[in-house]
């Protein structure tokens, strides 16, 4: 049982905030390809798709927030322009 569902489940609406990046099933512009590694560009992914298995999959009733940022270094914490 997700967080989500045990709130809902006493009632609660439910809504998640900020930056989501687990379980996300993205995909190839244009294609059905799903892309199954960390994207290294914004333009890699298509965004014009729903973004499956998302916050609002897993019981969230809303969310508001970011997809993901998989393109910006991790290591060095340095900002990439895109």
């Amino acid at each position: 049982m997700t967080l989500a569902n045990f709130l809902k489940s006493q009632g609660d609406d439910t809504a998640a905030f900020g930056k989501w990046h687990l379980g996300g099933k993205w995909y190839a512009p244009g294609t059905n390809t799903r892309i199954t590694s960390n994207p290294t560009s914004p333009t890699a992914v298509d965004w014009t798709r729903r973004v499956e298995g998302h916050a609002t999959d897993i019981g969230f009733d809303y969310f508001r927030g970011l997809a993901a940022s998989t393109w910006q270094p991790r290591s060095t914490g340095r900002r990439v322009d895109v």
